[in-house]
């Protein structure tokens, strides 16, 4: 008979966290969540290493920037509209509706605010947490007017990437580049200014050099894979722009996110389809007032790669919280609480369950093993659920399966919801729960 305490730890049983992810696991080449590159961790050179450019790219510096996600192409107006209609219905109030030529060419004429809005919203209809606030204690979620917003850098939502990120992602897996390909650039590369493409005068779709390109050239994705991160429209930072910046301590501090002190301007990276070429290089920086709207500025979303204890109380395995999230393990050895059974330097009493909203500690799902040895399974325990969000679980005997096995949706509401694996019994067994916001 095992006991069972009363916050869903067993006695007698291992009920363990898995500390893997489809975000990344150690053996593999990582993946990213839809629509979305890994930028890897490290340091690079920020600013003018070579040629022409203007005063604010000195002096280069190192910068050591965290792992974060980052939008594969710049936000389409298709993207932005439909982001837009969830935001409409739950609150959120935008200063511009946005334009585009097309639904595949990038949105423009939204300003740095509606863009921040705009990621809190991304966020929500995906279930992940929202980063900018209106308070310092992260419980007013950024939805309306133009307040300087307070980002929560430990939420795993979408944001602006900051001004450090842009260009590390910019220069692609190139030191010292001119360009997000290399040092050269021509019409066939680029939406500028005289480059003698059909687009001179407005954007190209996104994603538009695939090697497919008027004038005829070469795939333009970077080391990376990201397309355009020269031309087409300008993209909003998070920074606040100062054009002495880089001579500031704080320009090398590790994950810069530029000056503390409002200057009024917010950056612009990438030049557009309105710029020339000097405008078009990685080095280059530019500026806007946040509450401008102009056709030459758009954007791409960031999301972080937390490390572990970002969030979250499993110290010590080396793996992102925002992974262990969603990833459970049950297995049925003869061990108690205090052992490690993973090895991971933690006992399983900080492992019996897992966040599901990083910023909730009340939100946890926990796994047991029912008590009833007659019948076996892992029960689990999902608390509270949440009114207006659904919670598919899916399971897997190994991390080597190739698919997930829907198990069962649960229907949330504002209470405790439970479900019972009966196959469970015997085998390590791993689950995955995905919430989603239902309309």
């Amino acid at each position: 008979m095992k006991c069972t305490h009363v916050i869903s730890l067993i006695f007698g049983s291992v009920v363990s966290l898995v500390t893997l992810a489809s975000a990344q696991v150690p053996a593999d080449p990582p993946s990213s969540p839809a629509g979305m590159i890994l930028i890897p961790a490290g340091d690079f050179a920020m600013g003018r290493q070579s040629g022409s450019g203007y005063g604010d790219e000195l002096p280069v510096h190192t910068v050591t920037v965290s792992a974060f996600y980052l939008d594969k192409y710049e936000v389409s107006k298709a993207l932005w509209d439909e982001v837009k209609a969830y935001a409409d219905g739950i609150g959120y109030n935008f200063s511009n509706s946005g334009s585009g030529v097309g639904d595949n060419q990038p949105v423009n004429q939204v300003n740095w605010y509606d863009c921040v809005k705009w990621c809190n919203a991304r966020s929500e209809k995906e279930g992940l947490a929202p980063v900018y606030y209106t308070d310092a204690g992260f419980t007013t979620v950024y939805k309306t007017g133009e307040p300087t917003p307070i980002a929560n850098w430990a939420a795993n939502g979408y944001r602006l990437p900051t001004e450090a990120e842009w260009e590390k992602a910019s220069r692609g897996t190139l030191v010292g580049n001119t360009y997000p390909w290399g040092n050269t650039i021509g019409g066939g590369d680029a939406n500028y200014r005289g480059s003698g493409d059909p687009f001179d005068e407005g954007t190209t779709a996104v994603g538009y050099y695939d090697g497919g390109q008027v004038p005829a050239g070469l795939n333009r994705a970077n080391g990376y894979g990201l397309y355009d991160m020269a031309g087409n429209v300008r993209e909003w930072c998070w920074d606040w722009y100062d054009n002495s910046w880089y001579d500031n301590a704080g320009a090398t501090t590790p994950d810069t996110r530029g000056p503390n002190t409002a200057s009024g301007a917010r950056v612009l990276r990438g030049g557009s389809w309105f710029s020339s070429t000097i405008d078009l290089r990685c080095a280059n920086r530019d500026y806007g007032n946040p509450v401008g709207v102009i056709s030459i500025n758009g954007f791409r979303s960031a999301r972080g790669l937390f490390t572990d204890d970002d969030f979250g109380s499993y110290a010590g395995d080396g793996l992102p919280d925002d992974w262990q999230v969603q990833y459970f393990g049950e297995d049925n050895a003869d061990a108690g609480p205090n052992v490690d059974a993973d090895g991971d330097g933690d006992s399983n009493l900080y492992e019996y369950h897992a966040r599901l909203l990083p910023n909730d500690p009340t939100s946890f799902l926990s796994i047991t093993l029912t008590p009833d040895a007659t019948e076996g399974g892992a029960l689990l325990t999902l608390s509270p659920g949440k009114a207006g969000v659904s919670y598919a679980v899916s399971t897997k005997d190994s991390l080597l399966d190739a698919d997930w096995i829907p198990l069962t949706t649960m229907v949330g509401s504002d209470g405790m919801l439970e479900v019972t694996d009966m196959e469970a019994s015997g085998l390590r067994k791993f689950y995955i729960v995905t919430p989603t916001r239902t309309p």
